[in-house]
């Protein structure tokens, strides 16, 4: 039996620490007729953190030719916390010798040594990729959003320039040329700062969200400040409950940041579709933490 330990604690410290079976994996089985104690040594030496090893002896009818049942669980540690605990158990004549206990410790530290590298090669991946989008996402800043950002500020001062001119002028034909020159111009400053905006929006899906010290909050306050300096258009955000206990563990913070995610996405989406399309005078953006 090996058994993966995660954290059942809802606080942050170490203090906090409560290990609890993540993932257990079963190979084997004892007949239906022996006690099966596995769940109750499992939470032993979770607790103590010490090896367990003893031998039960059976008695009874069917019992003769398997006279007790030998149990070794064996707790393995990574960076002073449980990682995974190791259980066998066996109908045996005697119990588990020491051979046996070396054999499943050597087991069970060459495990510890492949799950890390494992999970170190995971990790190497992702920072190579997370390292590659943030290069992409500073090549576009620099050259692409520069080259929108000063096309449409040209196309708004043009359009303001046009509009000035119309107006000024006395001779109907060149407000018939003029005035609609300016109409193209307005829909041409929408339409570069809607590229613009959409520009943003794709360096920010190549940047990694919701990490370091920014929260999902100051993540969405950012965007939404942004969306107001490029559309013009006022945003109102409010937001309710707390999220720093709505993160709870390190693993529920894991979570809550791939839902911090999702929302930031689903958000630019939204007031993308709204610029675009709903012509909007004005937005709402509710932030609730359940």
């Amino acid at each position: 039996i090996i058994a993966l330990i995660g954290n059942a604690s809802q606080g942050k410290n170490d203090s906090d620490y409560a290990p609890e079976i993540e993932n257990c994996i079963e190979s084997g089985f004892l007949a239906s007729t022996l006690p099966d104690r596995s769940q109750t040594l499992f939470e032993h030496v979770i607790q103590s953190g010490e090896k367990y090893r003893d031998f039960e002896a059976l008695t009874g009818e069917g019992s003769e030719h398997a006279p007790g049942i030998a149990r070794l669980y064996l707790p393995f540690f990574r960076e002073g916390r449980l990682y995974i605990l190791i259980g066998a158990e066996s109908t045996r004549q005697t119990p588990f010798e020491d051979k046996q206990e070396m054999f499943l410790s050597t087991t069970g530290s060459q495990l510890v040594v492949a799950l890390e590298n494992i999970r170190l090669t995971e990790q190497s991946k992702e920072l190579a990729a997370l390292a590659e989008r943030g290069r992409i996402a500073r090549e576009i800043h620099d050259g692409v959003a520069q080259l929108v950002y000063m096309l449409s500020l040209n196309a708004e001062t043009s359009a303001a320039q046009a509009h000035r001119i119309a107006e000024a002028s006395e001779d109907e034909e060149d407000k018939e040329v003029l005035i609609p020159l300016a109409q193209r111009l307005d829909s041409l400053v929408t339409i570069s700062k809607q590229a613009l905006w959409e520009t943003r929006q794709y360096m920010f899906t190549l940047k990694p969200l919701i990490s370091g010290n920014m929260t999902l909050t100051q993540m969405l306050t950012s965007q939404l400040r942004e969306f107001e300096a490029i559309s013009g258009l006022p945003v109102q955000f409010e937001v309710e409950g707390d999220e720093e206990a709505a993160n709870g563990d390190r693993r529920h913070t894991q979570k809550m940041a791939q839902v911090g995610t999702a929302v930031f996405r689903i958000t630019q989406e939204a007031l993308t579709n709204a610029y675009k399309h709903a012509e909007a005078t004005q937005l709402h953006v509710y932030l609730r933490y359940l």
